[in-house]
């Protein structure tokens, strides 16, 4: 029974404690000290680290420019650990003898004279195909735009050679408008032309002298005249007309296709040119360019032997009157057309290197390979150094002087990059 009252009491305080408890938010605490503690624990392990980080690049980075200085200096500076005394251009403290007969090739002058015989090696030179072809386009072209300039100055002859002589036409057709109707007035043809008008005065001594072209005109027309009606006369006269006209629009096009230095020449002899002569002149002049093209063109030619290789190109055949737009069209588009061809200037200064013989030193035994007080020479080296007398060794000088230059390069590069990057 005591026992059942007092579970039952403590059972009742029980349930009471816990009615109490509901309804109030759960606190969690902790303890202050343990708090502090942890967090001076974490705040001291990480300076920690920080500090063995620090020491550690404080240790490393120079021991690493160390490391730096010291392999470059080996690897670059080779060519003092193993560096004559007696070298070329050295004074020879003492007259040194040759131990023995030797024959020894002298490699440097071998060398040296096959660098000499490959740089002296004429280049190859091939024609350059898309620069002829250029040419060929350029020259065609040309002639084109003569041709269709002959085109627009009218069929020549513009008559029959029967009527009026070859010679003849073409001083009609270039005469100037006061000789044209000097020759009317004085063939008596215009009847409307008084033959002692000032417009139509003969040519005077100054200005023609009366030349025998003029006189032959006239002669020529008085003569058709003559053996033909008025009808065949003014068609005659309308035809030289129409042929003056078109030649006299012509010849502003053709002084402007060609250059201020050919105008002082016959230029417009092509207009004058029979449609034969002038297709035989195209062939002459096709012809000659493929002779030269072929032959090929240099760079850095004088344009005096162009043009001196022009007129040699030039046919005999073509019409006389016809060389000198040749000429000038030939100068005018040619163009060096040769290249150098690497390979075989390769291949050939290959072979010029490997004609040349090896430089060979001959000595006797007992013979003085360098006196005492005297400049070694290339020669003297050679042998020296075959037998071992140059005294090869480490150059501490030449050495310490090297890496001092390497240590300064390392340490202003080691200075930037701890500007450029503070935390290293």
């Amino acid at each position: 029974m005591g026992f059942n009252s007092s579970s039952a009491a403590q059972s009742s305080v029980s349930q009471s404690q816990q009615e109490n408890l509901k309804g109030q938010p759960l606190q969690l605490t902790e303890s202050p000290t343990h708090c502090e503690g942890t967090s001076t624990s974490l705040t001291s392990g990480k300076n920690w680290g920080k500090s063995q980080h620090q020491l550690q690049q404080k240790i490393t980075l120079p021991v690493m420019w160390t490391l730096a200085v010291v392999s470059l200096t080996s690897v670059m500076g080779g060519r003092f650990y193993n560096q004559p005394q007696l070298d070329v251009d050295t004074v020879a403290p003492q007259t040194v003898r040759a131990p023995f007969d030797a024959l020894v090739e002298d490699s440097k002058t071998t060398a040296e004279r096959r660098k000499e015989a490959q740089r002296g090696a004429q280049p190859v030179l091939m024609i350059d195909k898309s620069v002829t072809e250029r040419i060929s386009q350029n020259l065609e072209k040309s002639l084109d735009a003569v041709e269709e300039l002959r085109t627009n100055s009218g069929v020549f002859p513009f008559v029959k050679t029967d009527v009026l002589s070859i010679a003849t036409q073409r001083y009609l057709r270039q005469s100037k408008e006061w000789e044209w109707r000097a020759i009317l007035a004085f063939s008596d043809i215009d009847n409307h032309v008084n033959g002692f008008d000032s417009e139509a005065k003969p040519p005077t001594p100054a200005e023609n002298s009366l030349n025998v072209a003029f006189v032959e005109a006239v002669s020529e027309l008085q003569s058709y005249r003559q053996q033909s009606s008025e009808q065949e006369f003014s068609a005659l006269i309308e035809s030289i007309s129409a042929a003056r006209q078109q030649y006299a629009q012509v010849l502003p096009q053709l002084s402007a296709y060609l250059s201020p230095e050919f105008s002082s020449l016959d230029d417009v002899s092509v207009l004058d040119l029979s449609d034969q002569d002038w297709q035989k002149t195209r062939i002459v002049i096709k012809e000659a360019a493929s002779r030269i093209l072929t032959q090929g063109m240099v760079p850095g030619l004088p344009p005096n032997l162009i043009q001196k290789t022009v007129k040699l190109n030039l046919s005999s055949l073509m019409p006389q009157e016809a060389q000198p737009l040749a000429k000038y069209l030939l100068v005018r588009v040619l163009e060096p057309n040769l290249i150098e061809d690497k390979e075989s200037t390769k291949l050939i200064a290959e072979q010029a290197a490997e004609k040349v013989e090896p430089m060979m030193v001959s000595v006797r035994k007992g013979d003085v390979i360098v006196t005492e007080g005297e400049t070694i020479t290339q020669t003297d080296f050679v042998i020296l150094d075959y037998f071992d007398l140059s005294r090869r060794g480490i150059n501490w000088p030449g050495l310490m002087g090297f890496g001092g230059l390497v240590t300064t390069t390392v340490g202003i590069f080691a200075l930037v990059q701890r500007r450029v990057h503070p935390k290293w």
